[in-house]
Parts: structure tokens; C-alpha cells; sequence
């Protein structure tokens, strides 16, 4: 997962960091990492690709206001990285916990749905593993 620098400025913590389990840390260390765009991001392309497999495991649920939480959830954690990503600085810092509350209400919706079997066990527990691995400074 190669970063090239391309911004002025680096996404700066109180301490070593990890955005939804990617690496990056405090400024002026050595290992520091930056990167050009979002898309870059295996943290938002996992978000996405977590996105898509909650659409299609939905796609015949006929409980809507579940169905449609569970979309929205999903599709706010990466929504909420591509656009902490863009405004870049404190506001990073800010919108990727902002999708940790996202992933952590989507994890929660998993267990209502499968408890009223709207999703299957093996997918919540799918789904579930996933979003446990979206960790924030």
C-alpha cells in the first residue's frame, strides 16, 4: 500500500494513529505516510465494497425502513472518509470518526437484522467481522 506525498501538509494525531486499520502516523516522523486521493485510501475502497455486498444482500427485504437505514449506514462510512479525505487537516480527523459511528450503527443494525431474519446469520457475522475492523485513533 505505497502512499505518494502529494499534499503541503500531513494528517496530524497526538500519537501514532490507524484510520480504519491503514497505517499513518504523526507528523515529522519518519514513517509518516500521505496520499493523493482518496480512492487511494484501502480504508474507502473496503467501505464501498462492504457498501455493495449490504445492497446486494438486501435486495429482496421487504422491511424498508430496515433495509433503507442499513443502505444509508453503509453508504455514509465511505461517503464520510472521501469526504474527511477532500477537506483534509482536523476535519480527517473529525469525519473518519464520524464514519467509526456509522460502521459501529451499521454493526448494530446487522444484529437487529438478522434477529428478525432479514439477513442471514452468516452474513451478519460477515458483515460484522468487517466493520469490527474499522478502528480510529
Amino acid at each position: 500500500m505505497g502512499f505518494a506525498p502529494c499534499w503541503p501538509w500531513k494528517l496530524t494525531c497526538r500519537s501514532k494513529c490507524s484510520v480504519f486499520s491503514v497505517p499513518f502516523s504523526v507528523r515529522g516522523r519518519k514513517d509518516e505516510l500521505a496520499y493523493q486521493s482518496f480512492e487511494d485510501l484501502e480504508v474507502w475502497k473496503r467501505s464501498c465494497k462492504l457498501a455493495v455486498e449490504i445492497y446486494a444482500s438486501l435486495q429482496a427485504c421487504r422491511d424498508f425502513a430496515l433495509r433503507d437505514q442499513m443502505q444509508k449506514s453503509a453508504v455514509s462510512v465511505a461517503s464520510n472518509i472521501a469526504e474527511g479525505s477532500e477537506r483534509g487537516g482536523k476535519d480527517f480527523i473529525r469525519f473518519l470518526k464520524i464514519a467509526q459511528g456509522s460502521a459501529a450503527e451499521l454493526r448494530t443494525q446487522c444484529y437487529i437484522a438478522a434477529r428478525v431474519g432479514v439477513i442471514s446469520h452468516k452474513d451478519q457475522t460477515r458483515f460484522v467481522s468487517e466493520l469490527k475492523r474499522f478502528p480510529v485513533c
